[in-house]
């Protein structure tokens, strides 16, 4: 059965704010919405296994805000930056 706790009730909000779902109007939770809330903290106990979070919060602000494009390349794609590439010329300007 269901855990009606504060305890229950609490993981419930945590699982589904994990699972980045939007619930209806009325509706605090939706089997899958867990579901999916269980696989992203399971993610994230086995990450943080591996990875202390001052290491994690590096990590994440190189991505943010990622160096120079000659100082360091993250993926084959070049970040998106208008007038830089062949991609952002073909857009149109607002």
């Amino acid at each position: 059965g269901r855990a009606e706790s504060p305890a229950g009730a609490e993981l419930r909000t945590v699982l589904v704010r994990l699972s980045g779902r939007q619930m209806k109007w009325g509706c605090a939770w939706t089997a899958p919405a867990l579901l999916e809330g269980v696989w992203v903290l399971l993610a994230m106990l086995e990450l943080l296994e591996h990875h202390d979070l001052p290491r994690l919060r590096q990590l994440a602000e190189t991505f943010f805000h990622p160096p120079e494009k000659n100082d360091f390349n993250l993926c084959r794609y070049q970040w998106l930056k208008p007038g830089v590439n062949e991609r952002s010329k073909t857009l149109p300007k607002n």
